[in-house]
């Protein structure tokens, strides 16, 4: 049964935004079909104190959610992108509520630009 996973991120909210919307346009099968990506928000006190139970020092974070049970084997991969994107410096994802769902490498954090169509 696929599980959520949630984003706590170092990085502001714009910054996460970003980054969340390069995800999206780059690879819109896994973050738009596969998994629902929300926008980054403020992370509540509360929030900012789960963070640090993970060990990061979180300002941000977002959602990710399965939407397709059938590509369950597909999850992995599309977390390791997000932390290939946002940099294991600056985000821990967790699942089912209470566990860290480590990467498989630690990663700087992926240059990207935001450029619009024009």
């Amino acid at each position: 049964m696929p599980v959520d996973y949630y984003g706590h991120c170092a990085l502001p909210v714009a910054d996460a935004q970003d980054r969340i919307a390069f995800l999206k346009r780059t690879n819109p099968d896994w973050f738009g079909n596969m998994m629902q990506l929300t926008d980054a928000r403020q992370l509540s006190p509360s929030g900012v104190t789960i963070a640090r139970g993970f060990g990061i020092a979180a300002k941000s974070g977002f959602g990710l959610y399965p939407l397709d049970p059938a590509r369950a084997a597909e999850h992995e991969d599309a977390i390791e992108l997000v932390y290939r994107v946002f940099g294991t410096d600056d985000l821990v994802m967790s699942y089912g509520m209470d566990s860290v769902c480590p990467s498989v490498d630690d990663y700087p954090a992926m240059m990207i630009e935001e450029t619009q169509p024009g």
